[in-house]
């Protein structure tokens, strides 16, 4: 027999045979009960703040009002996720876009990485275009926004490539980007072809290649700050 001050559990051999008998206490039961109502109610609390953090930052949160003979009443509006979707669909035609134009126009594989002067500029001016668009989007949700800045900064980046490779005068390296008006390699242009970004453009820095051993030396560099 096992018993303590709160009996749990017992068996009992008697004559006619064994007799196994599970017993719990009140009190037992009790505490039990009262400690899985507590975790319950950790969990809930937790999936609740859950729950008003997804809606804080993925879902819009104004309502419309409307009135009517009982009185008013509020309602979540349906206008909001409309402009969300129709939000989305602009960010992903404009990147589908520039896809589009950078592949057609700049050197893509669908050209077998050829361009010439005349698909750069018409490359420039249609990512510009896009650019503008992109910056005429209004954004409601904390995705769109993460979308719409990648579609922003990858714009960005197609007008500095489109730089450079209007820099190179030449056709460095066959069957990777081969420039139509100038098809051969030239050794006037053995140097590094660099931008930066200063008042909103993009600049062209070109400087000499530097050798085994030799270093960049500070006028160079303060090349770049001008």
């Amino acid at each position: 027999r096992y018993d303590e001050n709160h009996t749990e559990l017992y068996s009992i051999n008697g004559d006619l045979g064994d007799e196994n008998k599970l017993h719990t206490s009140n009190s037992l039961a009790n505490q039990i009960s009262d400690e899985l109502n507590s975790i319950k109610s950790v969990i809930e609390k937790k999936l609740f703040h859950k729950q008003q953090d997804a809606q804080k930052y993925d879902s819009p949160s104004d309502t419309t009002a409307s009135n009517n003979d009982s009185g008013g009443s509020t309602k979540t509006s349906d206008t909001h996720e409309n402009r969300d979707i129709c939000t989305k669909s602009q960010i992903e035609c404009l990147e589908s876009n520039m896809q589009e134009v950078m592949d057609e126009y700049a050197g893509g594989i669908s050209k077998n990485y050829s361009y010439n002067e005349d698909s750069l500029n018409e490359a420039l001016c249609r990512i510009i275009a896009l650019e503008k668009d992109a910056n005429d989007i209004t954004v409601s949700t904390m995705r769109d926004n993460l979308s719409l800045n990648e579609l922003l900064d990858r714009l960005l980046i197609s007008k500095a490539v489109i730089a450079h490779l209007s820099a190179r005068k030449e056709t460095r390296w066959h069957s990777f980007a081969e420039h139509e008006d100038y098809p051969e390699k030239s050794d006037e242009w053995c140097k590094y072809v660099n931008s930066i970004m200063k008042d909103g453009e993009i600049q062209i820095k070109y400087r000499d290649l530097v050798g085994r051993g030799e270093t960049l030396n500070f006028g160079e560099k303060d090349a770049y700050k001008k």
